[in-house]
């Protein structure tokens, strides 16, 4: 809209995981204070002009509503909570992953059977994406995040996820990645899927056999 968006009379509230843009005046408080983060993310505004030098989908300033209004960790993409549904997983497994991301996650699936991975279904612009993704470890647990982003018919290897937050019951990753198309899917795999390990395994021994069969042939 083009009016405001939030009217607050009171004092002591606390807001975050919202989406501010397109208003003349985003938020009116009435001079009362409150708080616009939950010390860890805040608001997406689209008015705000800071940087993310660390690269945590997080603003590196905080975002000055009035002189008694601050949101200290506004977020540098619009704020996606999802649901997930493990269609073929057993028990269905029902949770909720929340995205920061210049792009429009419009469906998440966790994938099932030997090994289980997350198919996120975007909509961007060309150029440089980046996601900040809330994962519960009852869906992923692990240390290591191979991303990859199809594109069409090709499949490619991105980055490793950084891990940026992590406690006993969700995991925050952090990555960026190269879009050219509009539409397109990102899978979170919990470790390099068997089918790229065991050509890498078949090669590693195959230039072993080759090493070997040189030095008796010298010898």
């Amino acid at each position: 809209g083009n009016g405001t968006t939030f009217y607050y009379s009171s004092s002591d509230n606390t807001i975050y995981h919202n989406n501010f843009m397109n208003n003349t005046n985003q938020v009116y408080s009435s001079g009362s204070p409150n708080v616009w983060d939950n010390s860890i993310e805040g608001n997406y505004w689209d008015g705000y002009t800071g940087t993310d030098n660390n690269q945590d989908g997080i603003g590196d300033t905080p975002y000055i509503i009035d002189a008694n209004n601050t949101d200290h960790y506004p977020l540098m993409g619009t704020f996606q909570s999802l649901d997930v549904l493990g269609w073929n997983i057993s028990p269905h497994i029902f949770e909720e992953v929340d995205v920061i991301s210049n792009s429009t996650v419009y469906d998440v699936e966790l994938i099932g059977g030997s090994a289980s991975w997350i198919d996120f279904f975007c909509h961007g612009q060309n150029g440089t994406g980046f996601c900040r993704v809330n994962v519960p470890k009852n869906i992923l647990n692990m240390s290591s995040y191979p991303i990859y982003i199809i594109e069409g018919n090709v499949s490619s290897n991105i980055v490793q996820g950084r891990i940026v937050e992590s406690n006993s019951t969700h995991t925050t990753m952090y990555f960026t990645y190269n879009q050219t198309w509009s539409d397109y899917e990102l899978q979170i795999f919990p470790e390099y899927p068997s089918y790229l390990i065991l050509p890498l395994f078949f090669l590693t021994t195959l230039i072993a056999t080759i090493l070997l069969r040189k030095r008796l042939t010298r010898s």
